[in-house]
């Protein structure tokens, strides 16, 4: 655990010296082609919070007593401006380090994601638990609603219910009927989940009982993150006849841990059409990306993966698990 603070206070200090933004600034010109641009965010951005979720006020923007990482981890506020210059329109906030900083880290993380223009999705405010579990946009003319949800919570202790569980009984259940509701109300429901087993290629049974559950109940697509590296993507013919997609895992975006497998991924496009009443799918497509955290403070940062040459690994990986020539 020693070690894997000192790794996060390491990048602590690049991005101190460059600012968050840098870290996936050579991404930004293939993430501004998106209309509506969804991040997931692992951790709670809860400034002046410490490890037992207690507030201390005055404290420096970049105490590393406060903002930590594994196990349990606190970002900067830095970084929630860093996701509003990058266009983010919602970021997913159900995963199993929301509760790293209690329920008043989720407080905070939401309020200042809404102060930035950043729409949280999959958990609540201790002070708004009537709210919603979905959100809305609307892009062209494309009316969307968006479910996040998690599996797991590390052991913590959700005692305001401000978590959406996906596999919990009550959460599949709210999860399955909001579904089935919101279907006649929107023209597409996406639903997030955090999910499936750590640095595994192959989504478990629970991943695919869940998602062909909710797409049966009227989804269109499911994208899902936790397992740290890529896993297959999959259309889906549902009972009612439609076209879907499921993305099991889109492996990591940023993050400093070391493994090839863990630093190869990519970001996700995919574009919905109105035919006939109906919402389509018309395109998936994706940039492969590499996480270059091996090579000294100042080059830590997410690279678009071009050459073959340079990057056989990741190729190999690519190749493997989506099919990539």
């Amino acid at each position: 655990v020693r070690g894997r603070h000192h790794i996060a206070s390491f990048v602590d200090r690049a991005v101190k010296e460059k600012g968050v933004l840098f870290l996936w600034k050579k991404t930004l010109p293939v993430m501004q082609h998106a209309n509506i641009l969804v991040a997931n965010l692992e951790g709670p951005i809860a400034a002046g919070v410490n490890q037992r979720g207690c507030y201390q006020p005055g404290r420096s923007p970049w105490d590393l007593r406060l903002y930590t990482g594994y196990p349990l981890f606190n970002y900067p506020p830095a970084l929630a401006e860093a996701l509003s210059q990058s266009h983010v329109s919602l970021a997913t906030t159900a995963n199993n380090h929301a509760l790293d900083r209690y329920s008043l880290g989720i407080n905070k993380t939401i309020t200042i994601l809404h102060r930035h223009g950043v729409v949280p999705l999959g958990t609540k405010s201790s002070k708004r638990l009537k709210s919603p579990w979905y959100r809305l946009t609307d892009s062209h003319g494309v009316r969307i609603a968006w479910i996040a949800c998690t599996t797991g919570i590390n052991g913590m202790k959700d005692r305001h219910h401000q978590v959406l569980r996906c596999y919990q009984s009550w959460g599949r259940r709210t999860i399955l009927s909001l579904v089935k509701r919101l279907r006649h109300r929107v023209d597409a429901v996406i639903v997030l989940p955090h999910w499936g087993r750590q640095y595994q290629f192959i989504p478990d049974a629970a991943q695919q009982r869940f998602a062909h559950q909710v797409l049966n109940a009227g989804a269109l697509m499911v994208i899902g993150t936790h397992p740290h590296v890529l896993q297959p993507f999959r259309l889906f013919r549902t009972r009612d006849h439609r076209n879907t997609f499921v993305a099991y895992s889109l492996g990591n975006f940023v993050s400093y841990q070391g493994s090839v497998k863990n630093r190869t991924s990519v970001i996700l496009f995919v574009s919905l059409a109105k035919h006939h009443g109906r919402t389509l799918i018309s395109r998936i497509a994706y940039q492969p990306v590499f996480m270059r955290n091996r090579s000294g403070m100042g080059r830590i940062q997410l690279t678009l993966l071009q050459s073959k040459r340079k990057h056989p690994a990741s190729w190999r990986i690519l190749r493997h698990t989506l099919g990539q020539r």
